[in-house]
């Protein structure tokens, strides 16, 4: 995510295999994002669709302009959370996000990958808490 987290940021939506899990994040997570040399803003905001799923969305900044993404995949276990986005930065590129929440704060990884795929092209951490 040199070019891409770098110059990227996170939003999405997505729904959770189970209505109930993460319940407790839903709102915003103000926190930031680091790797490639590069770091910035990294928001995340968790809310229900009208069928109870869980949904979430990410707002970056990067080195190369902010973007905004909503969440194709969503899935909390318990405080685990795994998410991904397509990256609008690059059409061919999505991010990863793994993280573990508890209480009022998380931290996780994530990584640029070709769409599809698994394997990273650029990675970093990122930490958020809840507002």
């Amino acid at each position: 995510m040199v070019a891409v987290f770098g110059i990227s940021g996170l939003a999405g939506y997505s729904n959770a295999a189970d209505p109930v899990d993460g319940r407790e994040f839903v709102g915003m997570w103000d926190g930031s994002w680091e790797g490639g040399g590069s770091g910035g803003k990294f928001n995340i905001k968790y809310e229900r669709n009208n069928d109870g799923t869980l949904k979430g969305s990410v707002d970056v900044s990067t080195d190369g302009g902010d973007y905004k993404a909503n969440f194709v995949n969503l899935l909390f276990t318990g405080g685990k959370m795994t998410a991904r986005y397509e990256y609008p930065l690059d059409a061919q590129g999505e991010i990863i996000l793994d993280g573990n929440f508890e209480a009022a704060k998380a931290t996780g990884t994530w990584k640029l990958v070709q769409k599809g795929a698994t394997d990273a092209f650029i990675s970093g951490t990122w930490t958020v808490k809840k507002n």
